[in-house]
């Protein structure tokens, strides 16, 4: 999965969105785990299947290893405030993620993070694409020169 996913980097983003970040980089492991969350409730709630790959991808992401436990818990807590609200609880996601505008890379991490949520299935929806372009726009990326 993960494979295919970096042969579509472009620009070198591979060795970007593999290197570890370290504890004191909390925001940007907060950022990611948002943009994970928004791009698995694209489409208004989020799958068993979106659960089981998120899991996986925050219990084994090298770059969120000096975390422990954390991004999981985060991850359950982000679930339960878009199921309280999903306007709110997006409201309050993407800005985690627009706390990063400015930081290039951990910009770029962010944004990978929600494509590879989005191509899990190997298929971006339309309702992925805009929430895609949503989080590249709020970190004033061009998604087009990650996927």
């Amino acid at each position: 999965m993960l494979g295919n996913f970096f042969k579509k980097l472009k620009g070198g983003a591979e060795n970007l969105a593999t290197s570890a970040l370290s504890s004191g980089d909390k925001d940007v492991m907060e950022a990611m785990v948002a943009a994970a969350v928004i791009t698995a409730y694209a489409d208004g709630d989020c799958s068993d299947d979106e659960v089981s790959v998120i899991s996986k991808i925050l219990a084994t992401s090298t770059q969120l290893e000096s975390f422990g436990d954390e991004p999981l818990l985060l991850f359950e807590a982000y679930c339960n405030k878009m199921e309280a609200s999903k306007r709110m609880g997006k409201n309050e996601l993407m800005k985690e993620i627009s706390d990063l505008t400015g930081d290039k890379n951990n910009s770029v991490r962010v944004l990978i993070m929600a494509i590879e949520v989005a191509d899990a299935d190997d298929d971006i929806d339309t309702d992925e694409m805009k929430v895609l372009e949503a989080i590249a726009k709020t970190l004033d990326l061009t998604l087009r020169d990650y996927i």
